[in-house]
């Protein structure tokens, strides 16, 4: 059992199928029914609770403990950060040195795991790490300035893959320790972003996951001549209609 906002949920479905064991998945109200048609296509049952995925996360826990049930944390779990490091490893596996790495946060699972992974492989010569939120779900952004965990009072940002109220304690404190440097961008930074990406690239991503590109291309995280840079986008859980709904609403002239 667990609750998300898009990826950690079809992460455990499709986990769960592989082992032919049952999967129930919480969702807050924000969730696409798209992004839960494709958790419920690996065979988990999803229920829709409250309007913010840290409501659906205190569902959650409540039922898995009333039906002695297993809970997995999206983030605040020292295997689900190991698992993110991984990402960092097979980096260094294929393209050798990563002077820069770009990674969004929600809960900061992911780029705990990236910073974890970067201490080790990059002994020596450590590779930077910057993290990445959208204003309104920007929990780590402002714990971080702060130096004590924060809680927002809501979400506002469209990007609700990052909308954790709340960082986990034990992200929080990587994170702290860790982290080059963590910047904040707008929804309709992002959302340009992201329509860059498909004219591009050919990827249709979320606000989650191009909030990173607005950051580099908007010169708010500085780069060095040479120097090899990795943005990680890690995730396509909008839809065309949802992207093109975000780009009207912001008069950008690729969606009008």
């Amino acid at each position: 059992m667990t609750a998300t906002g898009g990826n950690h949920g079809l992460a455990l479905a499709y986990a769960a199928s592989q082992l032919s064991v049952p999967a129930h998945v919480y969702v807050p109200e924000s969730t696409s029914d798209a992004r839960q048609e494709l958790i419920r296509d690996y065979g988990a049952e999803v229920t829709v609770h409250g309007r913010s995925w840290d409501e659906a996360n205190k569902r959650a826990i409540e039922v898995a403990n009333e039906q002695d049930r297993v809970y997995v944390h999206p983030f605040n779990d020292r295997a689900m950060i190991t698992g993110a490091a991984t990402v960092f490893k097979e980096l260094v596996e294929q393209i050798g040195r990563v002077d820069l790495v770009v990674a969004s946060i929600g809960g900061g699972g992911l780029i705990s795991g990236i910073l974890s992974a970067a201490d080790h492989y990059s002994a020596g010569g450590a590779s930077r790490v910057i993290g990445v939120e959208t204003l309104g779900a920007d929990s780590m952004y402002q714990s971080v300035k702060e130096g004590r965990l924060l809680e927002l009072p809501a979400i506002s940002s469209i990007a609700t893959s990052l909308g954790a109220r709340k960082p986990g304690s034990l992200t929080y404190d990587i994170v702290h320790r860790k982290v080059t440097d963590l910047v904040t961008v707008s929804d309709e930074e992002a959302v340009a972003a992201a329509f860059d990406l498909l004219e591009h690239e050919k990827l249709l991503v979320e606000p989650a996951a191009s909030c990173c590109l607005a950051a580099l291309t908007g010169g708010k995280i500085p780069v060095k001549r040479g120097e090899k840079v990795v943005i990680i986008i890690c995730g396509a859980n909008s839809s065309l209609q949802e992207l093109l709904k975000w780009g009207r609403s912001f008069n950008l002239d690729w969606a009008l």
